[in-house]
């Protein structure tokens, strides 16, 4: 709770790199950490994870609210701004920064893992590779549904079936 009181001040403006209207970076967090309750729940994971997942999906995109001004809102034409074009724009991307701000803020190892390698899921830690795989369905099913985009922003995505294996 603390940690998302903190952050949602800096998510009241859109963030126009990443083409998210405002609160959309929150709205996008929270319905994925949400979501991620009822994956856990659906594949009848201990229950324990819930409260992981929820912290792990609530800043998995944490990062972006720090290189957003940075990136002078170049948004590719499909809304997305991908990690290798945040390192052509900024010299780093929204994973390694939110990883900073994770060890910052001395969080367990968890978020920082999820946070580390939600886009690549098979470089996570081992016990950390089902928490990554969720964050990372998860952000594919809120993307797709636009959850917390702007208007008329398409996303252009590519999902990995083999991350459903894990």
């Amino acid at each position: 709770l603390v940690v998302s009181s903190c952050v949602a001040g800096m998510m009241r403006k859109p963030q126009k790199s990443y083409a998210y209207e405002p609160f959309g970076l929150c709205k996008h967090s929270l319905v994925l950490a949400l979501l991620s309750g009822e994956v856990i729940h659906a594949l009848g994971l201990p229950r324990t994870l819930v409260d992981e997942l929820f912290l792990d999906g609530l800043l998995h995109d944490a990062g972006k609210l720090v290189l957003d001004p940075l990136l002078g809102g170049h948004v590719s034409s499909t809304g997305r701004l991908g990690t290798q074009r945040e390192r052509e724009l900024a010299g780093t991307d929204h994973c390694a920064v939110g990883v900073m701000m994770a060890e910052h803020w001395k969080l367990p190892a968890h978020p920082s893992e999820v946070i580390a390698h939600h886009h690549d899921v098979a470089a996570a830690a081992p016990q950390y590779r089902q928490h990554a795989a969720i964050i990372n369905v998860t952000d594919w099913l809120t993307n797709h549904f636009g959850t917390g985009l702007g208007e008329n922003v398409q996303l252009d995505q590519t999902f990995d079936p083999a991350v459903l294996d894990t």
